[in-house]
C-alpha cells in the first residue's frame, strides 16, 4: 500500500485496516464498534456474530506482525452500553496478555470537549 505523510510523519495503511506509525510504534484503527451484531440480532436483524470475532483477530494479528506498543481506537470501542456484554467482553483482545497500551479517543469526548471549551 502507499505509505502516507502527514506533517513529516510517516504513517503505513495497512491490508488490516489499521494505519501502522512506525516512529511510535502505535496502530491506529476507528470505530470498532464491539457489540454491535449481538445489539443486531436481538433486534431481529440477521447479522453474523463471527465479524466481531474476525475484526478482533485482525487487531491482535496486526499488534503482533506490527509489534505495536499502542493501539489507539478512534470514534466508539462499543457500539452502546447495551451491547456490551460478558461474552463480547471474554471474547475481546487481551491488550494487557500482548503488552499493549489501549488508548480510546471518542468521538463523543471530543465534541463535548468542545461545547465545554466554546462556553
Amino acid at each position: 500500500m502507499t505509505e502516507l505523510w502527514f506533517a513529516d510523519e510517516h504513517f503505513v495503511p495497512r491490508h488490516d485496516r489499521t494505519l501502522w506509525h512506525p516512529q511510535s510504534e502505535s496502530l491506529f484503527l476507528a470505530d470498532l464498534h464491539l457489540g454491535k451484531s449481538d445489539l443486531f440480532r436481538k433486534s431481529g436483524i440477521p447479522i453474523p456474530g463471527e465479524l466481531e470475532l474476525s475484526d478482533l483477530e485482525r487487531l491482535h494479528n496486526a499488534v503482533q506482525c506490527t509489534d505495536a506498543k499502542t493501539v489507539w481506537i478512534l470514534g466508539d470501542l462499543f457500539h452502546q452500553p447495551k451491547s456490551v456484554t460478558t461474552k463480547m467482553m471474554s471474547d475481546c483482545v487481551d491488550f494487557n496478555a500482548l503488552g499493549v497500551k489501549l488508548e480510546l479517543i471518542s468521538v463523543t469526548m471530543i465534541v463535548l470537549l468542545r461545547l465545554w471549551l466554546c462556553n
